[in-house]
C-alpha cells in the first residue's frame, strides 16, 4: 500500500491562476481472490486526475510510472484520456458573454470560474474554438430531483440571444 499512497499523494500546481491544483484520486483498488489465507499475486487500481492546462497527461503518466519503477515492482499500465483540459483566454467570446451578463442581468461584476466539473467543452476546445460554459444555476446538479427554475431558463434564453447578437455584431 506504500506505492498506492505515494501515487495518491501526487499533486500538481496550477500555473494559470484559474484552476485548482491538480490531484490524483484513487477510485478502485482490487487484489486477491477473496480467500483469507492466500497472498495476492497482484494489485489492480484505477485513478482519476482532473488536471489543469499547467500539466500534460504525459507528465502525469511519467510521474506515476516513476513511482512504480522506484519501488522496483513489475507493472502494466493502461491509460485512458477522457478529455484534455482547456482554457479560453480573454477573447471575443468571453467579452461578449461577460458584457451580456452585466447588461441583461444588471450586474456590475462577472466572476469567471473554471469550477463545475467535466463538460462537453473538452470535446469542442481541441478544434481551436473559444469555449465558454454558461448555463442555469447548478444547485441541484447530480442530486435527487435535479431541477432548474423556469424563470432562470427565461433569463438564460434572453442572455443567449444577447450574446449571439453581440458576436454577429
Amino acid at each position: 500500500m506504500i506505492i498506492v499512497n505515494d501515487i495518491a499523494s501526487l499533486k500538481w500546481k496550477d500555473n494559470t491562476g484559474k484552476f485548482p491544483d491538480s490531484v490524483l484520486q484513487i477510485s478502485n483498488i482490487n487484489s486477491g481472490t477473496g480467500a483469507e489465507n492466500v497472498i495476492p499475486g497482484e494489485l489492480n487500481f484505477k485513478f482519476n486526475v482532473r488536471y489543469s492546462p499547467s500539466i500534460t497527461a504525459e507528465k502525469i503518466k511519467e510521474e506515476v510510472e516513476n513511482i512504480l519503477k522506484s519501488h522496483e515492482v513489475e507493472f502494466e499500465s493502461e491509460w485512458k484520456e477522457s478529455g484534455l483540459p482547456f482554457l479560453t483566454e480573454e477573447k471575443e467570446l468571453i467579452d461578449a458573454v461577460t458584457s451580456s451578463i452585466k447588461e441583461e442581468l444588471n450586474l456590475k461584476d462577472v466572476k469567471l470560474s473554471t469550477e463545475g466539473g467535466t463538460s462537453d467543452g473538452r470535446f469542442i476546445a481541441p478544434t481551436g474554438s473559444q469555449v465558454v460554459e454558461l448555463g442555469p444555476r447548478n444547485e441541484s446538479i447530480h442530486k435527487i430531483n435535479e431541477s432548474v427554475r423556469v424563470s432562470d431558463l427565461d433569463k438564460l434564453s434572453k442572455l443567449y440571444k444577447r450574446i449571439i447578437l453581440k458576436l454577429l455584431g
